[in-house]
């Protein structure tokens, strides 16, 4: 009713009329009703009315609505989606700029569902550089406690996955995000590694196969990015050490086939391991020096 409205704005009804009329100036279709129990009446229209978002809604709007982007579903509303986001970003403040590129470079892949909202706040954590603990469960049910370091989320083969350094295992490992059984626990920051692949669907992908058996360690007087380019990355992956050195695991079925990969990525500083790898490739390096005296 509009006494009550009067009342509790603190307004004369002259105010409360002309700031009515100010909202429908701007798009929202207040209706009104006249007579000692009338009053005014906020319905649905046919435009969409401006609408106010605190920071940190507009973000997760805007990051929704990147999700939506993705493939899968309605192409008209992928393409909506699309466009949506853009021109939402476009008009944020900087600093959310920033922040909306940090959480959509975190999120990867083609997007179908979103298990209990875990992906937007897993590529939250991914932004924010934040430490997770969650409780974890294997393919047959049994469940653990792990601390990760997480990087990326991707959508494979009809799965989402999370991508983060276990700090437990002390490796790079891959989470489908339905088998998180737990709230996500924030536990500090972390400073973000080299990501194990350039395209982490493709390397996640990669790991749902049957595993190479062998894996050997090879460390390079070269930049991290430059032996990537050397080596596909279904065959290893790459940790840089320092800014001019770097290490390369490389997995394979024989270590004669990983003797190759390391000559076609040039000298090493050293080789870290294991026996049969040093081996291999000291017997390719004699073929090789009398191929070139023959």
């Amino acid at each position: 009713p509009g006494a009550e409205l009067v009342e509790a704005l603190e307004v004369t009804s002259r105010t409360l009329r002309r700031d009515v009329d100010r909202l429908r100036q701007l798009g929202y279709p207040v209706q009104s009703t006249s007579g000692p129990a009338g009053g005014y009446a906020l319905s649905a229209g046919r435009e969409v009315p401006p609408l106010s978002f605190e920071p940190d809604e507009v973000v997760a709007v805007a990051l929704g609505l990147g999700l939506a982007s993705f493939e899968g579903g309605n192409r008209n509303v992928r393409a909506a989606a699309a466009s949506a986001v853009e021109k939402v970003a476009r008009v944020l403040p900087a600093r959310l700029q920033k922040r909306l590129a940090r959480l959509r470079a975190a999120v990867h892949g083609s997007r179908r569902d979103d298990p209990e909202g875990r992906v937007a706040e897993l590529a939250s954590a991914c932004a924010d550089n934040r430490v997770l603990a969650f409780e974890y469960a294997r393919a047959d049910g049994v469940e653990s406690e792990r601390e990760v370091e997480p990087h990326g989320v991707t959508w494979v083969s009809g799965r989402w996955y999370l991508v983060a350094y276990d700090r437990g295992r002390r490796d790079w490992r891959t989470f489908r995000v339905e088998r998180i059984t737990s709230a996500l626990r924030r536990a500090g920051e972390f400073v973000p590694r080299d990501l194990p692949a350039t395209d982490l669907a493709s390397w996640v992908e990669g790991g749902q196969a049957t595993p190479w058996p062998l894996e050997g360690r090879i460390v390079y007087a070269l930049p991290a990015e430059e032996v990537r380019a050397r080596v596909p990355e279904r065959f290893g992956r790459v940790e840089s050490i320092d800014a001019r050195r770097s290490r390369l695991l490389v997995t394979g079925s024989s270590w004669e086939r990983m003797a190759v990969w390391v000559a076609v990525v040039g000298t090493p500083e050293r080789i870290e391991g294991p026996d049969g790898l040093r081996e291999a490739v000291a017997a390719l390096a004699t073929r090789l020096r009398a191929a070139s005296r023959a």
